[in-house]
């Protein structure tokens, strides 16, 4: 796309922003905005030229020439309440409290109801630790717009903040069900604020509900558990892994999860229903296995599955359940037939065998090589 097309889009999305905002003092039109009719001001081009170069700026962290084409958007777009709202906020992030401060009185003296004026007012408010002040901000932010989901995601960070993660989520479910569940920025923070808090039965609620909107959402929520398993946190894996439909689940990481939950009779049937593909493959199967205490059921998988040459992963899980079955010789020789040559690891491993079978010489040269 050329510059002046990539131009040209920009505008059109970013304007529409300027146009629904309806600013005061230049000539009012209808427009079609996404099929509805709207009537607003007229933006002069220079100002939807202005605007976009000062987003652009603003994404650079050019202060000063966002302020600049800001300013020049302003004047163009005769006080649109978006314009002075970015305005107030770079001016806030360039040290200019005041100003910032004078931006937003004027334009919420002439725009009360204004989201853009009321998520900015907010979020200074925030920054400077006023957090009550942020909240009322906000709530005036949602009132404003009751179909948009920035107030109350905005003030559901903060209540969570303030160490009121229950109240934080009833306005994100409340949101939510004014607008029908329409909303996956609300539903995947509604999710994310309910794995924070460890609340198994919210956890799974929240995740059927973001799954029943957007199902291209599974693997999210895949990867979701398999964070909270590695920060043990395995009821909360669990519940996550549960909320997925068959098709999607990782039943791998679910006896993962199992087991780091100490539910051994949940991850054993499992593991025994396999098949192996659901599992990660075989070599992921026999690993599973091997963690769930079940070395004779490993290696009889491993033998199975890997007749003719063995990979050298099948070879390292060979010796470990060998060794867990007191079998250090085989073990030993499973070992030294990997055919991409024995690493630090399996040194390590074979070093167990040789000492397990008495050999504690042998063993200790492994560990100099």
């Amino acid at each position: 796309m050329s510059e002046g097309a990539r131009w040209a889009v920009m505008a059109c999305v970013l304007g529409a922003g300027l146009t629904a905002c309806a600013p005061r003092g230049l000539p009012r039109i209808t427009r079609v905005l996404d099929g509805e009719r709207q009537l607003g001001s007229f933006v002069t081009p220079e100002a939807y030229e202005a605007f976009v170069r000062a987003e652009l700026a603003r994404a650079r962290h050019e202060l000063p020439l966002a302020a600049t084409l800001y300013a020049r958007a302003r004047r163009g777009s005769g006080g649109d309440p978006l314009v002075i709202a970015r305005l107030a906020e770079v001016q806030h992030a360039r040290g200019l409290e005041a100003e910032a401060d004078a931006l937003l009185a004027a334009g919420l003296a002439a725009d009360p109801a204004s989201e853009a004026l009321r998520m900015a007012a907010g979020r200074l408010a925030e920054a400077r630790g006023e957090l009550d002040q942020a909240i009322a901000s906000f709530q005036r932010a949602a009132e404003a717009a009751p179909r948009s989901a920035l107030g109350p995601l905005a003030l559901a960070r903060v209540l969570e903040r303030l160490g009121s993660p229950g109240r934080a989520e009833g306005v994100l479910i409340s949101y939510l069900g004014r607008i029908g569940g329409r909303s996956v920025e609300a539903a995947r923070a509604r999710l994310a604020l309910a794995t924070r808090r460890g609340d198994l039965p919210g956890t799974l609620s929240a995740a059927r509900a973001l799954l029943e909107l957007a199902p291209s959402r599974a693997r999210e929520i895949r990867a979701l558990a398999a964070e909270r398993l590695e920060g043990a946190e395995p009821g909360i894996a669990a519940a996550l892994l549960d909320s997925l439909p068959e098709r999607d689940r990782d039943e791998g990481l679910r006896v993962q999860a199992l087991l780091l939950a100490g539910q051994r009779v949940e991850a054993d049937a499992l593991l025994a229903a396999g098949p192996s593909e659901r599992l990660g493959g075989w070599i992921s199967h026999a690993g599973l296995l091997l963690e769930a205490g079940n070395a004779a059921g490993a290696l009889r998988l491993l033998e199975e599955a890997s007749r003719g040459a063995p990979s050298r992963q099948a070879s390292m899980l060979r010796a470990r359940a060998l060794l867990r079955l007191d079998r250090p010789a085989e073990a030993a020789e499973s070992l030294v037939r990997i055919p991409q040559g024995i690493d630090a690891e399996g040194r390590a491993l074979l070093r167990h065998a040789l000492e397990a079978r008495g050999l504690g010489g042998l063993g200790a040269e492994q560990g100099e090589i």
